[in-house]
């Protein structure tokens, strides 16, 4: 198939099944050309500027990923009870985690990941995205993949649970393919709160180096050890 220098047509012969099909200069619907380059390979994979059969919804239309994350969370955000923290849960697993994941496997359409191999694979790929704990980084010091602990997994597979739900009921998706029967499964642990981990001990250790005597709100002693007792306290 051959593409014209635009960001916005496309023409070319299309094979399909050893047919070909001449295809006049038709719009991808798109402002960029990057865009619409995906478009037109997405146009020869389909031999045609329909999609298969298989990849259209029972509403007839295909779906992006970032328009069905949209409408997922707008739906969220006008549910009665679901707070910022919850909202916050949420974004973090559909737009910090899926919407990169899709880029990366180069889907475009939510309708794409209409099976359980790429929502197992998408698991997979959690990670900690936090793993300095805000703290920047040191010089020399490298960015070490963390897995994510338990309960935290098991609260994104929840979410990812009502996520697909939701993708199910708009019929863009025929199955839930984050539930058990499809390997995708949940496990909860009750963390003890002592002893405490390696980092919130360093948390620890370094908010009290910087607490104050508390002698006066003008001069703040920051930097030094004015809280020695409660810092030898700790460490015994």
């Amino acid at each position: 198939m051959v593409d014209c220098s635009c960001t916005i047509y496309a023409e070319g012969t299309l094979n399909r099944n050893g047919v070909k099909k001449y295809l006049r200069p038709t719009s991808t619907a798109t402002r960029t050309w990057k865009d619409a380059r995906k478009i037109r390979d997405e146009w020869i994979e389909w031999g045609s500027t329909k999609p298969p059969v298989n990849l259209v919804s029972g509403s007839g239309e295909l779906v992006t990923v970032p328009n069905a994350v949209q409408e997922f969370l707008t739906v969220k955000r006008n549910q009665p009870g679901v707070g910022p923290e919850r909202l916050a849960d949420v974004g973090q697993l559909v737009e910090l985690r899926l919407l990169p994941f899709a880029k990366l496997k180069g889907i475009v359409f939510i309708q794409e990941m209409d099976n359980a191999r790429i929502w197992g694979e998408f698991r997979n790929s959690w990670k900690n995205l936090n793993p300095l704990h805000n703290r920047k980084l040191r010089p020399g010091e490298k960015i070490l993949d963390r897995p994510l602990k338990q309960n935290t997994a098991s609260k994104h597979v929840g979410t990812l649970r009502e996520f697909l739900r939701f993708c199910l009921s708009r019929e863009w998706l025929s199955d839930n393919w984050a539930s058990a029967e499809h390997g995708i499964k949940t496990s909860k642990v009750i963390e003890p709160k002592e002893p405490f981990s390696d980092d919130e001990l360093e948390y620890i250790y370094k908010a009290t180096e910087l607490k104050t005597d508390g002698h006066g709100f003008k001069v703040k002693r920051t930097g030094q050890q004015n809280a020695w007792e409660a810092l030898v306290f700790i460490w015994i």
